[in-house]
């Protein structure tokens, strides 16, 4: 009988271990996302007076670049555009995953989405690597 006990109780841990070994993946990359989206939106009132200022550009990659190589060289612009293209970059990678595509084409989405959401006079970067204002 005790064994009977001790094979069901390995059964059940088993599976139990199954479960959180099956599901932790999906719950990483849901507790990473929120992380990276915490860390957008604080960076969020820096971002968008750089953009304001005509300093910082969307990109068609779905990302951010300084507009004008001279404020690139600042540190500040440097870091807070580094910061930003490394987390939208993780992002993209956990989006692709989940949706069975590749990055590219997860950046490209969010390039177009950078581009309907940017505000009258931020700059957009074009396919041919000019800088026009919206």
């Amino acid at each position: 009988m005790k064994t009977h006990g001790w094979s069901r109780r390995y059964a059940v841990g088993a599976l139990v271990l199954g479960c959180l070994l099956a599901f932790s993946p999906s719950v990483a990359r849901a507790d990473r996302k929120d992380e990276l989206r915490a860390r957008f939106a604080q960076r969020l009132p820096q971002l968008r007076a750089l953009k304001s200022a005509g300093k910082v550009g969307e990109t068609t990659k779905g990302l951010v670049e300084a507009v004008n190589p001279a404020d690139a060289s600042d540190p500040a612009i440097k870091s807070l555009v580094d910061d930003e293209n490394a987390d939208r970059q993780a992002l993209f990678a956990i989006i692709a995953k989940e949706q069975g595509t590749d990055i590219a084409t997860v950046a490209e989405r969010a390039a177009r989405r950078n581009y309907e959401r940017a505000q009258p006079g931020d700059y957009l970067k074009t396919a041919s690597g000019e800088w026009k204002r919206k």
